[in-house]
């Protein structure tokens, strides 16, 4: 089992009524899920200030919830402690 797993995001572009896919992305990277973690289950929702991003990090057996943020849905930015 590998000891920390990535997420396979997709970054896309909207035009009039149709998404397009413009490529992979990894959406949670070692700076959000360190050597020896497990991060499951994002959720991103856009609020006024940019993005936020819910995911539960698993180590050693426990999972708590984590918060990062972004400004442009792409670069994320981890907050200390959990939610």
């Amino acid at each position: 089992m590998p000891s920390s797993s990535h997420h396979r995001g997709r970054r896309s572009t909207f035009s009039g009524s149709t998404w397009s896919i413009v490529e992979p992305f990894d959406a949670i990277d070692s700076d959000l899920a360190p050597a020896g973690t497990s991060a499951t289950d994002p959720v991103v929702v856009q609020d006024a200030d940019g993005y936020v991003m819910f995911y539960g990090l698993l180590r050693n057996g426990t999972t708590r919830i984590k918060r990062a943020t972004s400004d442009d849905g792409l670069n994320w930015t981890a907050e200390a402690g959990d939610v």
